[in-house]
Formats: structure tokens, sequence, C-alpha cells
């Protein structure tokens, strides 16, 4: 992949395993390494099960284990919801943020939809009477479940197709993503993260912000055809694979079992250089 700035944040995408960097404004870095194992799996050395994980890696990602103090390793399950919650609002009472659509690391967007959880209450909520709360809250329900559905599924995809540890499979994934254009997958990655300003009622020809939102939903062909593309390639494979990408668990009432690990940690000034593929 092309030579990146140090002060970029970016991944590294293997086989069953990746390693990514972010770094901050005072020098130090923050990097995280995910590997493909069963559910719950304990290492008695962490940090070592890193360091061994990825000794064959590209600098600085060694560096960056080697200047990370072991107890500083927090190691743990990746989990996002089996299906999609039904509701978010019960009554006068309603979820938002990772009790309505937890989801995987993957596009970075756990955190992000909170925000907007709680940035769609603010508009919505906005000179409402008491009569009207209901509808209010049953908009929200309407606006938050379609957005966050979605990103939930190609977090989840993301994932999956990051880590999958099949060595063809892992070959395709490598050429799809040398022969995609760099404008496309910016256009990708906007598309994610532009929000769609609700507005409190829906007017009365459509309302912009579902209407925004079903354009972005339709008008996705290089995503939708990425996905579906890996989607079909891999599904082939996976008999073949070790579990692929990260965990999924516990969704109005559901479960399904975790594959991923998380080790995370904070760490001491180290300049992140170049990120390829393996």
């Amino acid at each position: 992949m092309p030579r990146r700035s140090p002060h970029e944040a970016g991944e590294t995408w293997g086989r069953g395993q990746l390693f990514g960097i972010v770094p901050f404004p005072d020098d130090r870095v923050y990097w995280f390494g995910t590997l493909n194992t069963s559910p719950g799996a304990v290492f008695s050395d962490e940090h070592g099960t890193v360091r061994v994980r990825f000794a064959g890696w590209h600098s600085p990602i060694r560096e960056c284990i080697e200047a990370t103090r072991a107890d500083a390793v927090i190691r743990h399950d990746i989990y996002d919801l089996a299906r999609p919650l039904d509701s978010f609002v019960r009554g006068r009472t309603l979820l938002l943020g990772d009790a309505a659509h937890a989801m995987t690391p993957n596009l970075g967007q756990g955190a992000g939809q909170g925000i907007e959880d709680a940035a769609t209450l603010v508009l919505l909520l906005r000179d409402v009477s008491t009569s009207e709360l209901d509808s209010v809250l049953a908009r929200y329900n309407d606006l938050r479940r379609k957005r966050t559905a979605t990103i939930l599924q190609r977090s989840r995809m993301a994932g999956r197709v990051a880590q999958v540890a099949n060595p063809l499979a892992a070959g395709l994934r490598n050429a799809a993503l040398s022969l995609t254009p760099g404008r496309l997958m910016g256009a990708m990655s906007q598309r994610i993260h532009a929000w769609p300003k609700p507005t409190p009622q829906p007017a009365e020809r459509g309302d912009p912000a579902s209407a925004q939102l079903e354009a972005a939903e339709t008008k996705r062909p290089g995503l939708t055809t990425i996905f579906a593309t890996a989607r079909r390639a891999f599904c082939g494979l996976q008999a073949s694979c070790r579990p692929l990408g990260v965990g999924h668990c516990c969704g109005a009432g559901r479960a399904r079992t975790g594959h991923g690990v998380a080790l995370l940690v904070r760490l001491c000034p180290v300049t992140p250089a170049l990120v390829r593929r393996r």
C-alpha cells in the first residue's frame, strides 16, 4: 500500500489477524491487534502472545509491541448484536449508544453512532410539547434503527473480510483492495460518516432525513458491490477457514459465539511509518 504520513492512523491486514496504529498529538501511540480465536481464550502471557503472533510483521509494529509494558496490555473478546433490536423505544423509555446497537470496532463507529443518537434526540426534542413526545420518540426509533442497523452489518462484514484466515480468500481480498480506486474508498467512508440531519416531523412529501438516508442506501454501488463480492467469494471458503472476524453475541434474546480477541494498549513514544498488507 502507499506510504502514509507518520501522523496518520492505519491498519495492516494479515490472515486471521490485523494490527492497527493510531498516533496521538502528544507523541504517544495507541495500537490494537486482533486474532481469530475461540471466545474467552486465556493467554498466560498476553504481551508475549502479541509479540509472537506479530513477530514477522513490518515496522513499526514490532517496535510498538516492544515499547509496550507487559502490564499495559488489555485483552477482551469483541462482541456485537446478533441481530438489530426490533425497537429502541418502549413507552417513554429509549435506548441509545451500545445499549441499542453494539457493533464491532472495524468501522470506528461505535461511539460515533452513540453521538448521532444523542444529537438526533436533541434536534427532535427541541420545542416539543408533552403531547407530541410519543410521536417524536417513534420518529427517533425509525431514523436511528435504519441507520445503525446498516452500519452494524457493514462493520461486522468489514471485520470478517479483514480477518479472513484462508490463504486463497485473503489473496482475493488483497487483490480486490488493490484494484479499488482511492476515491471510491474515500466516498465509501464519507457515506458512513455523513449524518443525515433529521427534522422534527416528516415532511408532507417525504422527510429530508429519511430521503437522504434512503438515497445513501440506494446509491452505493461501489460499497454494495465490494461487500457482495466479498461475501460471495468467502462464503464458499468458510468451511475450510478458521472462524472469521470478530465475535457476535447477545441480541434481542439470541446469542452467537464470539471468535475475536482484541489486544489493546496505549504506549510511549513510537513513530508509526508505513502501513501495508501482508
